[in-house]
């Protein structure tokens, strides 16, 4: 029995190939540009969400005035809108047990807002440690980030003094509230993103070497 080719059915089966080549093409540089735009927009909160970018000041800057994110001028006298920073009170405010201090009326409202800003920033770390785990972004989109990563290991504005004049290191002023409530992966975020490790996700060993660094 003869089996015949019909040219025109397989142009049709060639052309059905190529469209569907065409069209996964197509759905996987849109994914990747989504997952792109996401992670972007991710990694530029440091600049345009209020809270972060305070954080991220506050970690960065010696002396000067912080500006007060919006939702936390309540805690100040109206028309309040920044705040000297102070690296003693904001480590105080970092102390996993709440620091006496808290009661001091003069600096109540700073204390609050060093601790639940940071509470925030903290919380914004530990997604983009799942997002990072989850291969949604990568080492190379956190760079913009490493810097303040390498100062919550060791502040360059907390001196050996300051150190034995409160009785905590370097490596506590920020680690040891994070290892207190974001015990797995935001100190493996740090570590990972702050050095050349290559792992996703390292935990609970990196609580452990985190706090040796």
């Amino acid at each position: 029995m003869e089996v015949s080719l019909d040219p025109g059915a397989a142009v049709a089966a060639l052309a059905a190939i190529f469209a569907g080549w065409v069209a996964l093409n197509q759905y996987l540089k849109t994914e990747r540009w989504k997952r792109a735009e996401f992670s972007i927009a991710q990694t530029s909160r440091i600049w345009n969400d209020e809270t972060i970018a305070f954080c991220c000041c506050a970690i960065d800057w010696g002396i000067g005035p912080l500006i007060i994110p919006a939702k936390f001028r309540s805690l100040f006298p109206v028309g309040t809108f920044t705040v000297e920073h102070d690296w003693d009170l904001m480590m105080r405010a970092l102390r996993p047990q709440l620091d006496k201090s808290y009661t001091l009326k003069a600096t109540q409202g700073q204390f609050l807002l060093y601790r639940r800003a940071f509470d925030e920033f903290f919380s914004y770390l530990d997604a983009l440690a799942i997002y990072r785990h989850l291969g949604v972004v990568t080492d190379q989109e956190l760079s913009p980030l490493r810097d303040y990563f390498r100062q919550l290991r060791e502040p360059g504005y907390w001196s050996d003094g300051d150190s034995k004049r409160t009785n905590v290191a370097k490596e506590s002023v920020f680690g040891d509230f994070i290892k207190a409530f974001y015990f797995e992966r935001v100190p493996a975020l740090i570590l990972a993103a702050s050095s050349s490790a290559t792992s996703k996700y390292r935990a609970p060993e990196a609580v452990e070497e985190f706090a040796a660094c």
